[in-house]
């Protein structure tokens, strides 16, 4: 997925710049990878629902589109609300099993790639 983003479709590239990020410091820190697994679900969805409306290129295919990635970015802002509750709950408890840095990078990851699916979203 990242090669072809590389190669051929470049508007992908920091979207997935962020993920790798996100998994990287998740597996560094051994934290926050179920927000990874779920963030990968979401934006994956919102892929194949833009690749179906490539392959059909119907008025009817862009609305349906369009809609349910909607509802989708709507779920996926929620999730990073619970998220962020998530990086709160860990500042505002004792220091414990993860890195200092942990929980910041989390959030401010989970911000980037909402930002980007949202960014993405407007255009349509």
């Amino acid at each position: 997925d990242s090669v072809h983003v590389a190669v051929w479709d470049r508007r992908w590239l920091l979207h997935h710049v962020i993920a790798l990020l996100g998994y990287t410091t998740s597996e560094m820190a051994n934290v926050f990878a179920l927000a990874n697994a779920v963030n990968t679900w979401v934006t994956e969805l919102g892929s194949l629902m833009y690749s179906l409306y490539l392959v059909l290129k119907t008025p009817v295919a862009y609305k349906a589109f369009v809609g349910l990635y909607t509802l989708s970015r709507i779920y996926f802002a929620i999730w990073s609300c619970t998220v962020l509750l998530q990086v709160r709950r860990a500042l505002l408890a004792p220091p414990g099993h993860f890195p200092f840095w942990a929980p910041y990078c989390a959030a401010l990851l989970q911000i980037l790639l909402l930002g980007v699916n949202v960014a993405f979203l407007a255009t349509h």
